[in-house]
């Protein structure tokens, strides 16, 4: 389970960069306004 979390974030992370490199714009996070917590 542990190594799959990496694989998954390393995924994401690959998939991030390429969109930059690729469009030549930077990269902007979107966050959630506010987090609701219970």
């Amino acid at each position: 389970p542990h190594k799959v979390a990496i694989g998954a974030v390393a995924r994401k992370l690959t998939h991030i960069i390429y969109a930059v490199l690729r469009d030549h714009k930077p990269y902007t996070p979107h966050l959630p306004t506010s987090l609701k917590t219970t």
